[in-house]
């Protein structure tokens, strides 16, 4: 039979350090960008320092010390050195080992902190280390067999408190007060097995080093994704079990919370109808606008005049934005029923409710009941498909009355309108006696099994479903596994690491990474030119000509397009597709880099000796020092 395997952590850390670390992973801390090549460092010269860069608390004003760096000696004299060690250790009598006990103090202990993992982004970097080993005398490395299937992983667990009563700011989030919740899915979901079905495994690598005595020992290792915070909060969770009466708040996240949300349904509203009442929103808005120009008092022909090219030139704006618009949510709308609600699409199309359901029956109506002008919406949606495509496509701007030196091709734009802001009561909050909105209708024609993959939900939402007041806590265990042997052989898991929490990108306490822009030192004409124009923007005809445009454009016309009647005069179209005098084609803008730095850092200077006149903030805000014989050219 074999021997039973194990999870111990790297031996550097835990023989020098309490015997409960002895069985979970180490976190190692590492600060530079070249933390492997310090990893590998430490285990080719030096294994017996590897605590030094184990995890501690810190933060920015308080960061953990740096260890020394490590002397770094040819193959040969490495190897010479391990077996000098570890002869030397070997001939050490036993009582020499030995270490006094220090007396207890009756200081009282400050509270540990909690330990906090930051981000890549923080110049922070933090592998996970463990050693899977046979229990046997000397702790033998057990040698994984790929060819049998066998692996080795580590799992991510969130820690949750194990009822929802109030906790008090000295709870300790740890396996006697939590329970683990395993990543399945994009949902926590609480551990019930050593490893649960479809949990987010990561990988791990080995490395191997010569230990003292001359034996080589196998290190597994991985980073930890600490920059997968974000992901971790965003996942859903079920409610924490009850403890006593809950609160009309409590009952409401919790209802929330035991409420998943269709992903269709969230489609739904982004794409169309949210889309379509923020239309209605702002036609509606502009309204008043309009109103009050036209009531203006006018002195002269000439005002009125202006008055009136004004406000026809505002009607036609609007006019225009809403059909484009109108014409883009119907394109939405009807994708979206094609794909998700496929029989009353059918039903559309063959101009028939026969064989819908009572839910898709009224989907049907109101799509064939909303009318204007006496085109349908159904109708409408069957219309517009010959241009989906060209409407997508096209780099024209839309308008009414087109310019006839820029008119777009034939059937670029549909041959009719249906301005959907004149159907408000199709998507309107219900009223009173008033119908269900149309999205209320959709939603509840949606087949229950999906005809088509189901679409991701938005991050929004997903932010919503999941109780983000909860702390984020986190432990890992190292897995590893082996299929092929049968139940006789399960898997083995590792203790759980020490609790840390994970730090977002703009977190308080995170320290800062040091930025460093290298000015050129000689700025004259022939320094300058030796710069190559090493960075390039790519503008397509479309941008092109929105860049024409803004070189047409003055001062005076940007104030008059904010001022109001009758100085207010609108901004001339862009020509899309069409720049470069002409020319139907697009642009690549090389810039230097360090000329836009110098000019960059002239203006950054202006603003802050400006505002340092309020905040006086110049002497936190750059710090110089004297570097003396540093010039620009040398002889």
């Amino acid at each position: 039979m074999d021997a039973v395997v194990q999870w111990i952590a790297p031996p550097r850390v835990w023989t020098e350090s309490q015997s409960a670390d002895a069985r979970r992973p180490a976190i190692l801390r590492f600060a530079t960008d070249s933390f492997m090549n310090d990893f590998t460092t430490v285990l080719n010269n030096q294994p017996e320092r590897l605590i030094e860069w184990r995890a501690k608390p810190e933060t920015w004003r308080g960061p953990s010390e740096e260890p020394t760096a490590v002397a770094v000696l040819p193959p040969a004299a490495r190897r010479f050195k391990m077996l000098t060690m570890g002869s030397a250790r070997s001939a050490t009598p036993v009582r020499a080992l030995a270490t006094t006990v220090p007396a207890l103090s009756t200081t009282p202990l400050e509270p540990p902190k909690p330990l906090k993992l930051y981000q890549p982004a923080h110049q922070r970097f933090y592998l996970m280390s463990a050693c899977l080993v046979c229990r046997l005398p000397g702790l033998p490395d057990r040698m994984l067999e790929v060819g049998a299937g066998e692996r080795v992983s580590f799992v991510v667990r969130r820690l949750r408190p194990k009822t929802s009563a109030p906790r008090s700011k000295s709870f300790v989030f740890d396996l006697t007060t939590c329970d683990e919740y395993a990543l399945v899915n994009d949902r926590w979901e609480k551990v019930t097995t050593d490893l649960m079905i479809d949990e987010e495994q990561l990988t791990m690598f080995p490395y191997s080093y010569l230990e003292r005595d001359g034996r080589k020992r196998r290190l597994l290792s991985a980073m930890l994704p600490v920059s997968n915070r974000e992901k971790y909060a965003g996942a859903m969770a079920d409610p924490l079990p009850l403890t006593g009466t809950p609160t009309a708040e409590e009952t409401l996240v919790r209802n929330r919370l035991s409420t998943p949300i269709d992903p269709r349904k969230a489609l739904l509203m982004r794409d169309v109808t949210d889309v379509w009442r923020s239309l209605v929103k702002r036609y509606e808005g502009v309204k008043p606008v309009i109103d009050d120009t036209k009531a203006a008092p006018a002195s002269d022909d000439a005002t009125k005049q202006l008055k009136k090219e004004a406000v026809s030139s505002l009607e036609a704006r609007q006019k225009d934005d809403a059909d484009y618009l109108s014409w883009l949510i119907l394109i939405d709308l009807r994708a979206f029923l094609k794909t998700h609600v496929e029989k009353v699409w059918l039903g559309i199309t063959a101009g028939s409710a026969a064989g819908l359901n009572t839910a898709e029956t009224a989907v049907y109506n109101r799509l064939v009941g909303a009318r204007i002008e006496g085109l349908s919406l159904a109708q409408a949606l069957i219309d517009i498909a010959p241009f989906s495509d060209s409407i997508e496509k096209t780099t024209y701007e839309y308008s009414a009355i087109p310019d006839k030196k820029f008119i777009p091709p034939v059937g670029t734009w549909p041959s009719f309108k249906f301005p959907l802001q004149d159907l408000r009561a199709v998507v309107d909050e219900p009223k009173a006696n008033a119908l269900p909105t149309l999205d209320d209708q959709i939603n509840a024609a949606l087949p229950t099994q999906p005809t088509s993959i189901m679409p991701a939900l938005p991050l929004a939402v997903r932010l919503t479903q999941s109780d983000v007041r909860e702390p984020l806590w986190f432990v890992v265990r190292c897995v590893f596994e082996r299929p092929n042997c049968g139940p006789l052989s399960p898997i083995v898991m590792s203790d759980a690491s020490e609790p840390f929490q994970m730090a977002s990108f703009f977190d308080s306490d995170a320290p800062a990474r040091p930025i460093r822009i290298p000015m050129p030192m000689d700025i004259t004409p022939a320094g300058l030119r030796k710069f190559d124009k090493n960075t390039a923007f790519m503008l397509s005809d479309a941008l092109c000509a929105q860049v024409t445009r803004a070189r047409e454009l003055s001062f005076m016309d940007l104030v008059l397009s904010v001022l109001p009647w009758p100085f207010y005069k609108a901004l001339p179209k862009a020509q899309e597709g069409v720049c470069n005098d002409g020319l139907d084609i697009g642009m690549i803008c090389s810039l230097s880099i360090p000329i836009i730095t110098i000019c960059a850092l002239i203006l950054l200077i202006i603003f802050v000796l400006l505002l340092d006149l309020i905040f006086h903030w110049i002497p936190f805000f750059i710090t110089c020092f004297p570097i003396p014989n540093f010039k620009a050219k040398e002889a």
